[in-house]
């Protein structure tokens, strides 16, 4: 059963006249690409900055690249990619 069929079909139960638009809205906001991109981004970010306070800058670099990728103008994500990526380059020392 595809997506619309399935919406379509929802949509025309006489039970739900009432509320056919809030559960046609409700499953679209389900199925949509874009809230299960926002959902994993918030995921990746909040992994990343707990492996960057833990001092794991390997796997924080690896999970603010993954937010980067789905949302490449994000400029938290820019600034704590370098942060974590300098941290490495400097053997995790600070300053200088």
């Amino acid at each position: 059963m595809t997506e619309n069929h399935l919406i379509r079909r929802i949509a025309r139960m006489p039970a739900l006249a009432v509320m056919r638009g809030s559960v046609v809205a409700l499953l679209l906001a389900a199925w949509s690409p874009g809230l299960a991109a926002a959902t994993d981004f918030d995921r990746l970010y909040q992994d990343g900055q707990a492996a960057r306070q833990a001092g794991d800058h390997a796997a924080a670099e690896r999970l603010f690249g993954e937010a980067l990728a789905l949302q490449p103008d994000n400029a938290d994500v820019l600034l704590f990619l370098g942060l974590v990526q300098g941290y490495q380059q400097k053997g995790g020392v600070r300053g200088k």
